[in-house]
């Protein structure tokens, strides 16, 4: 620039001299040169100190979205921003211009942005798949949130001046602006939190929805296949893909907007998914629902599918119910009329399920028994005394109790004398059903009261000793048992007979005396016994004891007060007979007591025995149909079934077994079973004696081999 004024100012002053200018003129063009020069100078120094400062200023914003995306990220960003301290310091030990800097930049920051973005992290992956889980599968799955926000200004970088700042965003363009996915909050002009922590609770909440996915499909899948069994057991008419004229109208949910196509997949499925005719092959376990492979367990189709399947469930107990109860009218009168067994359970094979032809058909029957019970009177009247007693027996009442039945003497037959009798088996059965709990406790403990005074007659025969040495074995085993049940079972009696008087608001009775007395008597005597023994020892004369007694119609009229609670009357009798159960021997050996396995046969109520059953070994010259002429339902010979002998106990193993679907078949009531409980107790004590005398051979052949003592 100087060479070129040096030689172009010359030859500008030699023109001059040739035009004959003055001189006032070459120094004004040389002063316009130079204000030229100036400003062209000046113009272009301020256009490249702005592109300098533009530069800086978007160098410090990488610099300070560098610091946010390394809190953004979390601990994957620690090599990111490792090396960008490494740059930084490279920069000061070997300055460089900001245009050798330029190329480095996008290099430092283009990882940090891609894992940074909410949008290619979050927002088209894992927020979108959440947000249609959320809206397929409903509460209790929602939306993820929105991704929290991380600060623009770090701790180091928040107390810069805030006026040389301003200086440097006026002079640059605003910042861009992300497009951002529905859901996200606008842009703010930061980061969002996307670390290892937020995408780990991300990806937890979609595997918890893609669960709670298939498990909503599972019981998709078991509702139908319940609709399936139901459809087969209520005998329905095929189900409607569209329409409601074919298909009874209290059997559909109510119309909605979806509950076409909802009725559409619901017969589209049942239609390819037959149940077997054979009812051992209905297994759940395991089972392919075929024609669910492209359905999704949407809110509105499982609540409708339910919806359906209980209305279907409540019609199927509604025709249980019906028909339990015209079988709970026809058993008795089938009993009562000495009908053939086979044909009963033949009747009951035939119209299983719940269908309307099934009502219609025990309907039928049961009418068909009244006009056969009103055409011969006098034997059915008789064969309900039979029930009476038995029933009587069940609750071991005394003559006296059965005195107070005044028509069970008449032998005048009519309608009036059945409804009488009829009334009061109603009436028995309803104190067996709330003495349940308590009968077997009752009967088990008078066992061991016999048991005990058994044992104490023997421990005062004076040829105990002599006898064999089964004897002694089993007179040791008994002696263990009572002493080891009868204290637990008084106190359970003493604690549920209380609360049963308190509830029916009279005194439980057994052969018309009060058990609660009876046990208190017991134990009265029993600590007298102890207190005599021990005055012996010490050469004191034994206590007096006053002996009270009680009628048996003033211990069966007592008054709510008598409940315990209240003083015990002084009048108590302090022993009592032992009631013995109707059909018991006189063998003191007492009967095992077992339990009859399920079968897949309807259960019977509270330890009946089940239909069609067998004795195991009957003896000879015996049979259970001799001593009745109807068909009975006898028993194993090994069992001394009662109504207050439920089998629970026994039915756990079988219970434990797969379960499979059955069609409905009516359980059999009470007299069912206590007609073959009574009728069986005659073989089980044949059987009874026949195994205590294989005890006693098995024991002395033990002795003689020197096993025993």
């Amino acid at each position: 620039m100087a060479a070129y004024l040096s030689e172009q100012l010359p030859h500008l002053r030699d023109l001059h001299f040739q035009l004959g200018l003055p001189p006032e003129t070459i120094a004004a063009d040389e002063q316009s040169i130079e204000t030229a020069i100036r400003q062209c100078v000046e113009n272009l120094v301020n256009e490249y100190e702005d592109q300098v400062n533009q530069h800086k200023v978007k160098l410090h914003r990488m610099r300070l979205d560098v610091a946010d995306l390394v809190r953004a990220i979390g601990r994957q960003a620690r090599s990111l921003q490792v090396s960008s301290e490494e740059r930084l310091k490279e920069v000061v030990r070997h300055p460089r211009s900001v245009h050798d800097r330029k190329p480095d930049l996008p290099v430092s920051t283009s990882t940090s942005e891609y894992d940074g973005d909410p949008q290619r992290r979050v927002g088209p992956t894992l927020r979108d798949k959440m947000a249609s889980l959320a809206h397929l599968l409903g509460p209790p799955v929602e939306p993820l949130p929105p991704p929290r926000p991380i600060s623009v200004f770090s701790k180091d970088t928040g107390r810069r001046d805030s006026a040389s700042l301003a200086r440097m965003q006026a002079m640059t363009p605003p910042r861009r602006t992300s497009i951002l996915q529905p859901g996200l909050p606008p842009d703010t002009g930061c980061w969002f939190d996307v670390s290892d922590d937020a995408m780990a609770a991300a990806e937890a909440a979609i595997q918890q929805a893609l669960e709670e996915r298939e498990a909503k499909l599972d019981h998709l899948k078991t509702l139908i296949v319940n609709l399936a069994f139901l459809h087969r057991e209520l005998v329905l008419p095929e189900f409607p893909a569209e329409g409601r004229d074919r298909f009874p109208n209290k059997l559909l949910p109510r119309r909605s907007d979806h509950a076409v196509s909802y009725q559409k997949l619901i017969a589209s499925v049942l239609a390819q998914n037959p149940l077997p005719e054979d009812e051992e092959d209905d297994d759940d376990e395991g089972m392919v629902v075929i024609g669910m492979e492209n359905v999704e367990p949407e809110q509105g189709l499982l609540e409708w599918t339910e919806s359906l399947n209980e209305l279907w469930t409540e019609e199927k107990d509604r025709r249980q119910n019906r028909i339990q109860e015209l079988y709970n009218q026809v058993e008795p009168l089938w009993l009562r009329l000495e009908m053939e067994q086979d044909a009963m359970d033949l009747f009951i094979e035939m119209n299983r399920g719940c269908g309307e032809a099934v009502i219609e058909a025990y309907e039928v029957e049961v009418d068909r028994c009244l006009q056969l019970r009103r055409n011969s009177l006098e034997k059915f009247i008789n064969a309900v005394r039979t029930e009476i007693e038995i029933l009587w027996d069940e609750l071991m009442m005394s003559e006296e109790e059965k005195g107070d039945f005044g028509p069970f003497i008449n032998d005048v037959y009519t309608e009036e004398l059945l409804q009488a009798h009829e009334e009061e088996i109603e009436r028995l059965r309803a104190e067996i059903e709330s003495k349940t709990a308590i009968l077997p406790k009752v009967r088990e403990w008078h066992t061991l009261c016999k048991d005990e005074a058994e044992l104490e007659r023997m421990s005062h025969d004076p040829n105990r000793f002599s006898a064999r040495g089964g004897a002694l074995l089993k007179e040791e085993k008994l002696r263990k048992r009572v002493n080891m049940l009868k204290p637990k079972l008084e106190m359970d009696m003493l604690s549920l007979l209380p609360t049963w008087e308190a509830e029916h608001g009279r005194p439980f009775t057994v052969s018309g005396q009060r058990v609660v007395d009876r046990i208190h008597d017991a134990l009265e005597a029993k600590e007298q016994a102890k207190l005599a023994k021990k005055a012996t020892r010490t050469g004191l004369a034994p206590a007096k004891t006053i002996s009270r007694s009680v009628p048996a119609s003033v211990a069966r009229h007592t008054t709510p007060a008598a409940v315990p609670g209240s003083t015990r009357s002084m009048s108590r009798k302090r022993e009592a007979p032992t009631p013995t159960p109707y059909g018991s021997s006189n063998n003191p050996k007492r009967p095992r007591v077992g339990t009859q396995g399920s079968t897949m046969k309807p259960r019977p109520i509270r330890g009946f025995p089940e239909q069609g059953s067998s004795p195991s070994r009957p003896p000879a010259g015996r049979s259970v149909s001799a001593q009745t002429s109807r068909t009975a339902l006898p028993l194993p010979v090994s069992r001394v079934p009662s109504w207050s002998h439920p089998v629970s106990q026994a039915n756990k193993g079988q219970e434990q077994m797969k379960k499979r679907r059955q069609s409905f078949k009516p359980r059999p009531s009470i007299m069912g079973g206590l007609i073959a409980a009574r009728e069986a107790m005659g073989l089980s004590e044949v059987r009874l004696d026949e195994e205590d005398e294989y005890e006693e051979e098995a024991v002395w052949k033990g002795v003689e081999q020197g096993d025993v003592f």
